[in-house]
């Protein structure tokens, strides 16, 4: 990314008074869900040096409370007041994370949360240290999801499963495994 904005800073300064504008995405295209804060400023940190403005074209659908929690607008215009991250605690983590297979044999996963969830807006779920799933609180209103089927399974693998809470800033829970390996003999690529 700085290697694309160093080139094109410089070129832009070619011609006197062009400006070099950055858009700062506010989402997550990995899962199609609102990027943390942190993630949000470090994009803007990043292409500072090298652009005139940073703006964002879908502030209105991935940081405003009529679409998803409040924390991510209320932390933002915390922000942009005060150059600093809002406090936050470090976000309890889930408790009883187990699982069950349902007709297909895909581990239906499930959990339920501190109780404290004032700052939680998702989850990540790893398998095998790879993430796999970020389940985000959506609206105003909206709840946090408290399970997840995992469809993408190969036959005879064996999987192991963590999941971590996560605050508007960024901040992670420690991570909650499932106890032992999962091995599956079979796996139909279906959905429940």
């Amino acid at each position: 990314l700085k290697e694309w904005f160093v080139k094109f800073a410089a070129a832009v300064r070619v011609k006197p008074g062009l400006q070099l504008w950055s858009d700062a995405e506010t989402f997550d295209e990995r899962f199609w869900t609102t990027c943390t804060l942190k993630r949000l400023i470090a994009q803007m940190q990043t292409v500072q040096p090298y652009v005139t403005n940073i703006i964002t074209v879908a502030y209105s659908h991935d940081y405003s409370p009529l679409s998803v929690d409040s924390g991510f607008n209320k932390g933002y215009f915390y922000y942009t007041r005060t150059g600093r991250l809002p406090n936050a605690r470090e976000p309890a983590g889930v408790k009883q994370f187990e699982y069950s297979l349902n007709k297909y044999d895909q581990p239906v996963f499930r959990w339920q949360s501190s109780g404290d969830n004032k700052n939680i807006c998702g989850y990540y779920l790893y398998r095998n240290n790879l993430l796999i799933a970020n389940m985000q609180k959506r609206g105003s209103t909206g709840k946090l999801q408290d399970y997840f089927i995992d469809t993408t399974l190969r036959k005879g693998g064996s999987y192991q499963y963590e999941i971590e809470s996560y605050n508007f800033n960024g901040d992670v829970s420690l991570k909650q495994s499932t106890t032992g390996a999962i091995n599956l003999s079979k796996v139909q690529n279906h959905s429940d």
